[in-house]
């Protein structure tokens, strides 16, 4: 029996942003500039997946800004798993738990962000982040200050006043 799973076979810039994601040291943050409609959404599942398969017990937190657009990455990750033993789905808690204890929430700037967060190697993953108030990165950013998990930040470029030009000024 092989116990290996095998990841999707991504393209050129998504290989990218993987090897990035995994040079990160504790506490690192890669900022992502993306065009709309390229396959990011597609490329964080990746990542997410990869996350809790190979760091046991982890705990990593997807944010966006809609409850529609959260409960969208998770039902297109669901989909990939809903008939496997290894994975338990909470639809309506927008949550995935895994064999090995890893789990995977998915939030929206809408919804309540308090009470979680990245845990034991886990990642947060903030998408859209121009179009967040800035408001919220008091709630998101206590995530992953005490774990020291690395973040994940993307958007669509909206404007010069957001916490994403900010971060991708850094």
């Amino acid at each position: 029996m092989n116990n290996t799973i095998r990841g999707a076979k991504l393209i050129g810039w998504q290989n990218d942003l993987v090897r990035e994601f995994l040079k990160l040291d504790k506490d690192e943050r890669l900022v992502v500039k993306k065009c709309r409609q390229v396959g990011c959404s597609f490329t964080f599942a990746q990542i997410l997946f990869y996350v809790a398969i190979n760091r046991k017990k982890s705990t990593s937190i997807y944010v966006t800004t809609t409850n529609s657009a959260a409960r969208k990455l998770f039902t297109d990750m669901a989909d990939f798993c809903k008939s496997s033993p290894l994975v338990n789905l909470n639809y309506s808690m927008l949550e995935m738990t895994f064999w090995n204890g890893s789990i995977i929430y998915f939030k929206s700037s809408e919804s309540q962000l308090r009470g979680i967060s990245c845990k034991k190697g886990g990642i947060m993953i903030v998408d859209e982040c121009s179009f967040l108030r800035d408001d919220i990165w008091t709630s998101i950013l206590p995530f992953t200050t005490v774990s020291k998990a690395n973040t994940l930040i993307a958007s669509t470029p909206f404007s010069k006043r957001s916490m994403y030009y900010t971060f991708y000024q850094r």
